[in-house]
């Protein structure tokens, strides 16, 4: 198992992709190129990281966890409601030893394709995880509501492969998340695979001021693709934006 140091807050992730404007991709045929991975996961419990064992593939997994959940609602950890003080000795960036994790595993077929990548992503889970592709580390993410992108190619095998993800109770990042909620815990927003060409349109920023030239930034992985932007009015008029710009009044 990979040491990752939860109380450090000068790391926020490992391996992370770089973040993006939020779209979930299209094949050719016009369907999603999103997988689903939610469902029931393999979970266990532990009240501390030096309870699971070091070998992932030793650990027995006697329950069930629905992804997305919270595990506070199957039955596992301490229900919590603050609106004031934190759930933990204030001594910033520092956590309890006693960090309660909650291990989930599950499984998904894959075949490889050349000139394809694939990635997972969690759109949120709390507060803070470590993900595993056959055992093998691929990294971390503290960023709870944040989605986590992480490239999974180098990770997979032809077949049936395994997916392990330990999530924290507590990191630094609970000290910046002291908002009046209910505290749950464990992957509460969806998890997904999504395959892209090795060159793929990565990123795009809409730039649209009230005076002005609208315009459109694209970032690439891989070789730049051609790319047609066209913008639609809520009347259905549609602009074609050439070279990354358009001429729109009042965008």
């Amino acid at each position: 198992m990979n040491p990752v140091n939860f109380a450090d807050p000068k790391v926020l992730h490992e391996n992370l992709e770089q973040p993006r404007a939020y779209y979930i991709p299209k094949r050719s045929d016009g369907t999603d190129a999103a997988v689903s991975l939610n469902g029931e996961w393999n979970f266990a419990y532990y009240e501390s990281i030096l309870e699971v064992p070091e070998a992932l593939d030793t650990i027995q997994f006697s329950d069930k966890m629905t992804v997305p959940g919270c595990w506070e609602c199957a039955g596992f950890g301490q229900k919590q409601y603050l609106n004031v003080n934190y759930p933990i000795p204030f001594e910033p960036p520092f956590v309890p030893q006693v960090n309660p994790v909650g291990v989930y595993e599950t499984a998904f077929e894959h075949q490889a394709e050349t000139g394809s990548a694939v990635y997972a992503v969690f759109e949120g889970v709390s507060s803070a995880m470590m993900l595993y592709i056959n055992h093998r580390y691929v990294g971390m993410t503290k960023g709870s509501h944040l989605p986590a992108e992480f490239e999974l190619t180098p990770y997979l095998a032809d077949g049936r492969n395994t997916m392990t993800a330990i999530v924290f109770t507590w990191s630094s990042g609970t000290y910046l998340e002291d908002q009046d909620a209910y505290r749950y815990h464990g992957i509460f927003r969806d998890v997904y695979l999504i395959r892209r060409p090795a060159a793929h349109l990565r990123d795009f920023f809409i730039h649209a001021p009230k005076e002005g030239t609208f315009s459109v930034d694209l970032s690439y992985t891989g070789t730049p693709e051609p790319a047609k932007v066209t913008v639609i009015s809520p009347d259905g008029h549609e602009t074609p934006v050439a070279d990354g710009k358009a001429a729109i009044d009042d965008p």
